[in-house]
């Protein structure tokens, strides 16, 4: 869970919030050209090309359960100490502190931490491990 001082990364995915912790991610971007991945198919959308490191891109809102992302805005790139990952997402709103927190709940959805409840409106805080491991998953087959 996030830490006092931590911060998130608030993102859109077909007209929901989720933040996933700053600390988890690199860098955003605009979305770069794709490679494709033989043999793997959603979530996975193909590999990109990051500071001479091949990392493999999903669509998050597919891996969520949500309907595939048509036209992603932003591409976001993991911490490459959890893997060599980045998620397509429709849209990135801002970055967030605790201090913006009005409320928050515990979640029982095996890819989110938390809800919490931001001046934007209800967030749902993104587990990236539990995303890298099914994402892991679908690789091993």
């Amino acid at each position: 869970m996030n830490q006092e001082g931590e911060k998130y990364l608030l993102i859109s995915l077909q007209g929901e919030l989720f933040a996933l912790d700053l600390a988890e991610t690199v860098e955003v971007e605009d979305p770069h050209p794709l490679c494709p991945i033989p043999s793997l198919q959603q979530p996975y959308c193909g590999a990109m090309n990051f500071h001479g490191r091949i990392v493999a891109v999903a669509d998050l809102a597919t891996l969520l359960g949500l309907p595939a992302c048509q036209q992603p805005d932003k591409t976001v790139i993991l911490a490459s100490e959890r893997a060599d990952l980045a998620f397509q997402v429709e849209r990135v709103i801002r970055i967030a502190s605790p201090d913006d927190t009005a409320t928050r709940t515990a979640s029982e959805h095996p890819y989110l931490i938390e809800t919490i409840t931001f001046t934007d409106g209800v967030t749902s805080v993104l587990d990236c491990a539990a995303l890298v491991s099914a994402l892991i998953a679908i690789i091993e087959g």
